[in-house]
């Protein structure tokens, strides 16, 4: 009875290894291409989501140069008359709350005029004593740039008196009559933070479980907006790896993205908790847009798949061995019949007949064995008789 026991057992090795590895590396197959297109869509979609904060931004800025621009082909700004620049330019600030000073320059680099919202000028005493050169070179070289250009030109951003993140916007001002001959300069500080910059961002939609960060070449977050951002920011200092490399934000000369300059994927330990991120550089305010999410919630389709596949194998191979069970079942009970038979027949017992009703090799077996077992009988009753006979 012990090898009946090995074959049953053999049998079940057999159907549970039949049924588990095609399994298995069907559901391996599947995973991996589940989780390749799973990061495909989800770089896609941060593809998009990039393209659109990076659009929505560059149009504000060009919003900004053409306002500065319509500013500039005002008659009474060419006069530069400061009586009748003021009541101009203050209307202006009223259309335009982003921006927080105007400066106007000659053609030769002298300033000729400021304006603030508020009307309060501290800095009187630098007009005609102040000249473009005297400015720091982001806002200088952005003013010369609009006068040789002959259009307007935008900086790259910077840190302004009171701490806060601004650009410098400049548009040449032609002489009367004239659209090639300059004859001076409007230049414009915005911020570019805060309230201001979040409506860069006010018509992308996200998920639930991304965010959407802005920041400058000092790390600083200019903006952000989401429902699960690591903490309340200040400052983007978290460790971020591509490949399994530790990168920076930025590289050297401050330009964002990777090495290279370029967008792409990577995983951040933000706040204890490992995200996926987008990284794509805005060049133009040297800056980059960073769209997370946590790394659990990225994939967690996956996560159902895989409990899916799971209940599929367990289940799979609750069938396997049922059905292993029932068909070493059927193997097993001829084969111990027979041997129940044999050692009746090794013990002088011929009358025992075995029934099994199939036409396989066993059934085979049980056939010869029963017409074994017949003419044993026939020659044992025969014998008897003769031996009967002797005896009398």
């Amino acid at each position: 009875m012990f090898i009946l026991k090995k074959i049953r057992w053999k049998v079940l090795f057999f159907f549970l290894t039949a049924a588990s590895i095609p399994l298995f590396l069907i559901s391996f197959l599947t995973l991996r291409e589940v989780y390749r297109e799973l990061e495909k869509n989800i770089i896609s979609e941060n593809n998009k989501m990039a393209a659109q904060v990076k659009s929505s931004i560059m149009g504000q800025l060009e919003f900004f140069k053409k306002q500065l621009s319509s500013l500039g082909n005002i008659s009474d700004i060419k006069t530069f008359n400061r009586e009748k620049q003021s009541p101009i330019i203050k209307n202006f600030f009223k259309l335009n709350s982003f921006f927080y000073n105007i400066h106007l320059y000659d053609s030769s680099g002298v300033l000729k005029n400021i304006e603030y919202p508020g009307g309060f000028n501290s800095k009187m005493d630098l007009i005609d004593n102040q000249g473009i050169g005297d400015l720091p070179e982001t806002i200088g070289g952005t003013i010369k740039a609009a006068m040789s250009e002959k259009e307007a030109a935008i900086s790259e951003l910077f840190i302004n008196s009171y701490g806060e993140s601004a650009i410098c916007i400049a548009a040449p001002i032609f002489e009367f009559g004239s659209d090639s001959i300059v004859s001076g300069a409007v230049s414009a500080a915005a911020k570019i933070s805060d309230s201001a910059f979040h409506r860069f961002l006010d018509h992308i939609k996200i998920y639930d479980n991304e965010y959407i960060i802005i920041v400058n070449s000092s790390k600083e977050v200019l903006t952000m907006r989401g429902k699960i951002l690591p903490c309340d920011l200040g400052r983007f200092e978290f460790d971020i790896y591509k490949n399994g490399r530790k990168i920076e934000l930025f590289n050297k000369d401050s330009r964002a993205g990777f090495s290279d300059g370029s967008s792409g994927e990577a995983v951040a330990f933000a706040g204890g908790r490992k995200d996926l991120i987008f990284i794509a550089p805005i060049r133009e305010l040297n800056s980059a847009v960073i769209i997370g999410r946590p790394y659990y919630s990225a994939f967690w389709g996956l996560r159902s798949i895989i409990r899916y596949i799971i209940w599929v194998l367990f289940l799979a191979l609750i069938i396997a061995a049922a059905l292993s069970a029932f068909i070493s079942e059927r193997i097993a009970r001829p084969i111990e019949a027979l041997v129940r038979g044999l050692n009746k027949a090794g013990q002088g017992i011929y009358s025992q007949k075995i029934e099994h009703a199939g036409e396989d090799e066993i059934g085979e077996a049980v056939d010869a064995f029963n017409k074994l077992n017949k003419k044993l009988h026939q020659h044992s009753v025969i014998d008897s008789f003769w031996r009967e006979k002797w005896r009398d």
